[in-house]
């Protein structure tokens, strides 16, 4: 069969609506849809964290996130509009009002995981070239330790200290009409170029250090509507959104735009580490109807049977994201809630957030991300960026409005990432089923292990693993052989509850058979089972494979099971 010319995947769900311009706190704190939420008279709930069990109403968040935008301009810093800024604070209502404060001022916010490393801390600081730091007195040390000065950093420890004089909080107490008055004086009511860098997410960090990801508000806006136009999303302004995700991840952060946007009631649960039990807590509470959770979650909920169709009537359907769901995590869980939908959506911080979804008033293709999004466009290339034949694999290629701007100061790698004609190379390996629409991905371009010329996905290995019952979490990555010449599939392996008394070299034996039953001889653990406390992931629920890969390099030599 001859190969196709630029065989161009287009949604099955046409094009959204024009998207009109304008910045992200205008569509949440100042969009004209949203006067009943605003006014001071019709206090409407905005955010609750469930944890401290703190309510902020729209009218809160607009007069917080205004005052302390004027504190920010008209600080000892000397910050002014298009200003970048490094923002690292825990997940929940004060990280929104500081990140919307700095979108208020037409400052940069480049968002960190407070749990980085003081090497982190430091990269991201230096890579964005902040010009301030705002942080809680909790992650003090860790900034000092990465040689940052406290004279470029502004204390958002909530609650607030009577005492502090420091604070972001004690700065900005003011009426907000002086606020608006500051602000306009500061040039931070000039209409803002919202092709232009509007904040900046680290990228996941899974192969090294992170880049700095250029996310504009016209991406964020064409995102939403993007969204809001595959069939079934709901748009109910009073039905409570529940998010348990980190908002420095673009898949949590927009998670709460879009509830925002459409001035929903947020409720906010998230804790590190992770706590299925304490989440599905909090989701009761929360009278969602739906949630979205990472692959690792889902695993928890599936293992500990915490959500059923018994227990769970009134939910509609979960959403997964932000990491790999494997077909048969996938076809476990929806058995569990009794056939319920579980949909699956698709992207990175490159294309702002999801690129494909399913829809859940359609039938669920097991296995698949979703469908490509409105507005959007894919395509499949092999190794030569050629479009490959229908239902082949190859690299997956997204182009649309919601492709990030760039990397910041990094041309090289922006030009390696986007084309000239403006397709974004995701680096990862899917192919399109018999449907003609649903994108099934395979694994990360980078992340295939080559054994005798093979091509082998260690989340296909991970996905038949983890349905083992000794099993609670598994990792997999390739390991060299004794030459040196051939990777071999080697599983890092968490015991389930139902195995600590097992003896774990006659379970690794296990496994390996157990693999070995299943797939083709080149995807056989040829690397042996390693038995770790946790597979190391990044708060999204990637697994890090830089740290696996070290945990191997130090292995003393093991015996290997025989094959």
């Amino acid at each position: 069969m001859p190969r196709q010319a630029n065989k161009i995947y287009t949604s099955p769900w046409g094009d959204h609506a024009k998207v009109e311009p304008g910045s992200a706190w205008d569509y949440v704190c100042g969009y004209p849809t949203h006067s009943d939420c605003l006014e001071d008279k019709h206090p409407k709930l905005a955010l609750h964290d469930l944890v401290t069990d703190e309510k902020w109403s729209y009218g809160d968040m607009r007069d917080w996130t205004t005052c302390i935008a004027a504190a920010l301009l008209n600080g000892k810093l000397g910050l002014k509009p298009g200003d970048r800024v490094l923002l690292s604070h825990p997940s929940g209502p004060i990280f929104l009002i500081l990140l919307f404060a700095c979108l208020r001022a037409q400052l940069i916010p480049g968002l960190a995981n407070p749990a980085y490393t003081p090497k982190e801390f430091l990269h991201g600081f230096k890579t964005i070239e902040a010009k301030a730091v705002l942080r809680p007195k909790a992650l003090a040390d860790a900034f000092k330790e990465a040689g940052i000065s406290d004279d470029i950093s502004v204390d958002t420890t909530w609650p607030p200290n009577e005492r502090s004089k420091a604070q972001v909080w004690d700065l900005a107490r003011g009426d907000v009409a002086k606020a608006n008055k500051i602000l306009a004086d500061k040039g931070a009511d000039r209409p803002v170029d919202w092709k232009k860098t509007a904040g900046i997410f680290f990228s996941s960090g899974t192969t090294g250090l992170p880049k700095a990801v250029c996310i504009s508000h016209s991406n964020l806006l064409n995102e939403f509507k993007s969204y809001e136009h595959v069939p079934d999303f709901d748009t109910d302004p009073y039905q409570p959104h529940y998010v348990a995700l980190p908002l420095f991840h673009v898949a949590g952060l927009l998670s709460w735009l879009f509830a925002g946007i459409m001035g929903r009631p947020v409720l906010f649960s998230y804790k590190q580490p992770l706590d299925p039990q304490l989440l599905m807590k909090h989701f009761d509470q929360s009278g969602a109807v739906q949630m979205m959770v990472v692959p690792p979650l889902l695993l928890g909920i599936t293992k500990m049977k915490l959500m059923t169709d018994k227990t769970h009537p009134h939910v509609r359907f979960l959403i997964a994201g932000a990491a790999p769901l494997g077909p048969d995590l996938h076809k476990e869980s929806m058995a569990l809630f009794g056939g319920k939908p579980i949909i699956q959506v698709w992207g990175m911080s490159e294309t702002t957030g999801a690129a494909t979804k399913a829809s859940p008033v359609e039938e669920i293709v097991v296995g698949s991300c979703g469908k490509i999004m409105p507005s959007v466009e894919m395509r499949i290339v092999d190794e030569e960026e050629k479009d490959v034949e229908d239902g082949q694999p190859g690299e997956v290629w997204i182009r649309g409005e919601i492709n990030m701007v760039g990397y910041l100061n990094n041309p090289e790698a922006t030009r390696e990432m986007i084309t000239e004609d403006g397709w974004l190379k995701t680096g990862d390996i899917g192919y399109v089923g018999p449907d003609g629409d649903s994108l099934h991905l395979v694994d990360r371009k980078k992340e295939l292990i080559k054994f005798r010329g093979y091509q082998v996905a260690p989340a296909e290995l991970e996905d038949l693993i983890q349905g083992h019952p000794d099993i609670a979490d598994v990792g997999v990555v390739g390991v060299k052989d004794s030459n040196g010449t051939d990777e071999l599939p080697r599983a890092y392996c968490v015991l389930g509850p139902n195995a600590k008394d097992k003896k774990k070299e006659d379970l690794a034996k296990e496994i390996v058979s157990f693999v070995k039953s299943k797939v083709s001889s080149q995807k056989q653990l040829r690397g042996g089972v390693v038995f770790i406390d946790a597979i190391p992931k990044n708060p999204s629920g990637k697994i890090l494979r830089k740290d696996l890969r070290a945990l191997s390099a130090n292995d003393q030599a093991k015996p290997k099971p025989k094959l």
